[in-house]
C-alpha cells in the first residue's frame, strides 16, 4: 500500500473511530489528534491497532509515543513514508 492510499484509509478510519465516540470534528491530515482531544489513551490502541493491521507491521516499542500520532500526516510519515524514504 503507498502512502497516499494509508493515508486515506486512516483519516477514514480517525473519523470513524471520532463518530463512534460522538465526537465531531473536520478532522484532515495536519489535525492535532491529542491537542484536539479526538484520540486519547483509549483510542490510540484502536489507532495502533488499525496500523498494525493495514501494514501488516507491529508498532515498534520506539514507536509508542505521542509524537509519532500528533496528526494523520505524522502518522503516515512516521509508519508508511513514500517509497524511497526510511522511516523516521
Amino acid at each position: 500500500m503507498d502512502s497516499n492510499q494509508f493515508e486515506e484509509r486512516l483519516l477514514t478510519f480517525i473519523r470513524k473511530l471520532c463518530a463512534e465516540n460522538n465526537i465531531t470534528a473536520d478532522i484532515g491530515r495536519d489535525t492535532p489528534l491529542f491537542e484536539n482531544r479526538l484520540i486519547n489513551s483509549m483510542r490510540i490502541i484502536d489507532l495502533m491497532g488499525f496500523i498494525e493491521s493495514e501494514l501488516s507491521m507491529e508498532v515498534p516499542e520506539d514507536k509508542l509515543t505521542m509524537n509519532f500520532f500528533r496528526t494523520p500526516r505524522t502518522i503516515v510519515e512516521t509508519f508508511c513514508p513514500a517509497s524511497g524514504e526510511a522511516a523516521a
